[in-house]
């Protein structure tokens, strides 16, 4: 059972560890399912943004229950409001897929559901759950 479960992914790399969520064609977010509380893991996004600077916003609800120890280019701004942060990245190339990496490190465990999405609604839902 658990090294069956382990080999599949449930305590980390493997097929069920990993997860993929699409939408409109120009947004994308791959994340771990899984993952263990102080232990670092990674939510990456690509999309195309529609000009030079190429925003994304992510749920401060889901953001609270990590720390962002590292995003992988580093924002050019950052924009609070009540229930989002939107990150805004420089690019050389409008219309050119912009990929961005978050390190996060859960705070707890338990389950973790956000959205991410972008300036025009386009948006998807992660979920993770995390052992303590």
């Amino acid at each position: 059972g658990v090294l069956i479960a382990a080999a599949a992914g449930l305590f980390g790399n493997g097929w069920l560890s990993e997860r993929e969520v699409s939408a409109g064609g120009a947004l994308t977010a791959k994340y771990p399912r899984f993952g263990r509380a102080h232990a670092p893991l990674e939510l990456s996004v690509e999309w195309l943004p529609r000009q030079e600077a190429a925003a994304l916003w992510i749920s401060r609800s889901y953001l609270d229950g990590f720390e962002i120890t590292e995003m992988r280019p580093p924002p050019s701004g950052v924009t609070v409001d009540a229930g989002r942060m939107r990150y805004t990245f420089r690019t050389a190339r409008p219309h050119a897929p912009v990929r961005v990496a978050f390190m996060l490190k859960p705070k707890r465990g338990g389950s973790f559901i956000g959205r991410v999405g972008l300036e025009d609604e386009l948006d998807v839902e992660i979920r993770h759950f995390v052992f303590p």
